[in-house]
Parts: structure tokens; sequence; C-alpha cells
């Protein structure tokens, strides 16, 4: 699910559970109200995408396509994002 070797993501220990990593895509950035972020990775079949939530650092999929989406985590009341593909 996770690229290896892309200097475009920093990964960090999870506060709440050393043993996983959380990440941060270097390419998301707030445009707006809204955080713009970029697909890490795609699903088997194509039609999902796996994104680094801003908000939590953990990986959500949501489906190929642009545009507004809710965050899974929904820390902290968040807006959301965008996604660029």
């Amino acid at each position: 699910m996770i690229p290896k070797n892309v200097d475009y993501l920093e990964s960090y220990p999870n506060p709440k559970d050393k043993r996983k990593k959380l990440y941060k895509d270097t390419r998301s950035f707030i445009k707006g109200e809204y955080w713009q972020v970029h697909p890490v990775s795609y699903g088997k079949s194509g039609k999902t995408v796996n994104i680094v939530c801003p908000f939590c650092g953990n990986i959500h999929t949501h489906g190929n396509a642009s545009g507004h989406r809710v965050s899974h985590c929904l820390q902290n009341d968040n807006p959301g994002y965008e996604i660029v593909l």
C-alpha cells in the first residue's frame, strides 16, 4: 500500500502504538479551505486510491476520482480534503 523509497513520504512513530507508523506526504498543501492531497498508490483494480490523511497520518482509501472527500478519521471535526489526480 505504501511505496518504498519515495522522497515525498515521511514516516514517524504512532504515539498511541510505537509498533505502527504514521505518514506525512510533503506534496500535500492547504488551498483555500481544504487540503490538496495526491494518491500515494492505487488499488489493485485501479478503482481506488490510497492517500495520506493530513489530519491523522494514516492511509485512507477512496474512489479513483478527483474532488472533495470526507476524511475517514474525522479528527478534530475536520472539513475533509480534495484529491488531486
